[in-house]
């Protein structure tokens, strides 16, 4: 009589552990759940960051030659990676990215600029 009991308590372990098995994510399927989990997060931030602005008047900057070749250099970069960005999109980044420093290392800049030659 023990030994039946013994032979349907295992069967029964054995049943449960089956389908806490099938019922459990595997590895692939827990790094689908994060891509899809991440893509979405990016879309909504990606969403949320696209507000419109009002545009300033249009502005001409001049360049030095060096200058020049480094933005075509970095837009081609951009391209490459499937980054369409005009000329314009890359300045206003630049303006940004230059507002987040501090008065000093705007100074520091300002002075390592080398001076345009008149055309």
């Amino acid at each position: 009589m023990r030994d039946r009991i013994k032979d349907a308590l295992r069967a029964s372990i054995d049943t449960e552990d089956a389908a806490v098995e099938k019922r459990l994510a595997t590895g692939g399927d827990k790094r689908k759940r994060a891509v899809k989990q991440a893509v979405k997060a990016a879309r909504r931030q990606a969403e949320e960051a696209t507000t419109t602005v009002d545009a300033a008047k249009p502005l001409e900057v001049t360049l030095s030659s060096d200058e020049a070749a480094a933005l075509k250099r970095l837009r081609s970069q951009l391209r490459d990676q499937g980054h369409g960005v005009s000329k314009g999109e890359l300045i206003r980044i630049a303006v940004a990215l230059l507002a987040e420093q501090s008065d000093e290392t705007v100074a520091t800049l300002l002075a390592a600029l080398p001076k345009l030659a008149p055309h």
